[in-house]
């Protein structure tokens, strides 16, 4: 056995243990990335041609705006469903299974019966790739709303508590 084999199985097993303990865990790791890229933008502001010349400065506050938000745990981007993992691999066992069925059929000549189980292997086969696309989360009709209204122009200082302007047209009611 080679010593450096040994070594990275050790490191393979021990490395999650040690992440399961939080030694040297996700968020602590994520908030000492975040204080090194604070501190490489300020030495990046103190340079006058990275500062106004280089997108990278810009870049690397996006960065830190994303792992704070990380870190603070909003969530980024928009939801999805969790991959339904009990069917892919229900799908993909059928699939592999038709697919060897189809493959033993056709060993020695082609017969044409052996397209029954190619096409289901087939449409298993499109069914796992349908399960990993498409997932996203359509927003709630009530979080649509609510963005509607944030984008509309208030007009808070014409309004009474009724919900009528102040202007001087005659309500219909």
């Amino acid at each position: 056995m080679d010593p450096n084999g040994i070594v990275q199985v050790i490191a393979g097993v021990v490395t999650p243990l040690i992440s399961l303990i939080t030694f040297f865990s996700r968020r602590k790791r994520l908030r000492n990335e975040i204080r090194e890229n604070l501190a490489l933008v300020q030495e990046l502001d103190k340079d006058e041609v990275l500062k106004e010349h280089s997108l990278a400065a810009m870049w690397l506050r996006g960065k830190i705006s994303i792992d704070v938000a990380r870190l603070a745990g909003f969530p980024l981007g928009t939801p999805k469903k969790p991959v339904p993992w009990g069917s892919v691999a229900t799908a993909a066992i059928a699939c592999v299974g038709l697919s060897y069925w189809t493959y033993y059929i056709n060993r020695t000549t082609f017969s044409w019966y052996s397209l029954i189980p190619g096409v289901f292997a087939f449409l298993f086969a499109v069914s796992v790739y349908g399960m990993f696309i498409n997932r996203e989360i359509p927003p709630s009709e009530e979080a649509q709303q609510s963005d509607e209204v944030l984008e509309q122009p208030s007009d808070a200082g014409t309004q009474n508590v009724n919900g009528e302007g102040t202007h001087s047209s005659p309500s219909f009611r």
